[in-house]
């Protein structure tokens, strides 16, 4: 209790000279430090405890004195007095004389606080200091864990001789629970050996995932609607002629282009792939429209022949 009430006349007085926009000069600083309590919290701030500060501040005001006189002063029992003085002593902030006959009679004297103190206010800035560098370090571990955030923009790009091999080891390596597709399988038949595409097709079928495709071919809608969990959506050629190739894949979006050279590049980022996401569903839209529009030509035509 008195350290919190310790704590809160300092921090008022702290906060009136904040109010008044002025610096604390040595009269007003001596002024602060004669207010009840305040000189016992600084005390405390060192580590000490209440009954330590109450004993060293009544020695200081004392110069030197016996148990009794100490007692007296600070108004504490023999006990507590005891204790505290045998605390004070250890932290090298008072000392000890013989005084009387009696060898157990003795004199407390506290030491110049500059000496007696100025140890202690040392090892507290040295621990500050320290505390400081540790905080920097783990500053720079928390802007590591910002670096590798999971909503950053990553980007990636793939290139060389073994391009399709690395582009099924990053869809390998992903986690999505759809796969969403733009394919121009004109492009991807004449780029893709069988072998790479086999084994994109099983990887997809171990995972599991559902699979959305748009695709374009010159030959018309060579490929089933629906297969097992992949469905597919064909648009002309001529009316959506798309060239190379793009994955969605949860929060990452592989964009490839097969001609001259197959290269592709990598991107991980949630916004961006729901912006997609949104491009993919309206033309599955236009994809649905062109298949209805093609299934009412084809009923007429079956109609008109019979």
């Amino acid at each position: 209790m008195m350290i919190e009430m310790v704590q809160i006349t300092y921090d008022s007085m702290a906060e009136e000279v904040i109010q008044k926009k002025y610096s604390v000069d040595d009269e007003e600083r001596r002024v602060l430090f004669q207010k009840p309590g305040i000189l016992e919290g600084q005390f405390m701030e060192l580590g000490f405890r209440e009954y330590d500060a109450k004993t060293y501040i009544a020695l200081l005001e004392l110069g030197n004195g016996k148990l009794g006189a100490i007692c007296k002063k600070t108004s504490i029992n023999r006990v507590s007095t005891l204790v505290a003085l045998a605390r004070l002593k250890k932290r090298g902030v008072i000392y000890t004389e013989p005084c009387g006959k009696k060898q157990s009679q003795k004199s407390y004297h506290a030491y110049p606080p500059r000496h007696g103190l100025g140890n202690e206010i040392r090892q507290m800035r040295k621990l500050a200091d320290d505390r400081e560098k540790m905080l920097d370090y783990a500053l720079e571990g928390f802007e590591s864990k910002w670096q590798e955030r999971s909503d950053k923009t990553e980007l990636k790009f793939i290139e060389g001789f073994d391009v399709h091999r690395r582009i099924e080891m990053e869809i390998a390596g992903t986690n999505y629970k759809e796969l969403l597709e733009f394919s121009n399988l004109d492009e991807f038949k004449n780029a893709v050996s069988t072998t790479i595409a086999r084994e994109l097709n099983s990887e997809f079928n171990l995972k599991r995932r559902n699979i959305k495709s748009i695709y374009t071919c010159k030959k018309g809608a060579v490929l089933p609607q629906k297969y097992k969990r992949v469905e597919r959506f064909y648009i002309p050629k001529d009316q959506f002629d798309f060239p190379g190739e793009v994955m969605i894949l949860g929060d990452k979006i592989i964009l490839i282009s097969f001609q001259p050279q197959s290269r592709a590049v990598v991107i991980r980022d949630h916004e961006i792939a729901r912006v997609l996401e949104a491009f993919f569903s309206l033309a599955v839209m236009g994809a649905q429209t062109f298949r209805q529009n093609k299934t009412k030509k084809r009923r007429k035509r079956r109609k008109i022949k019979n």
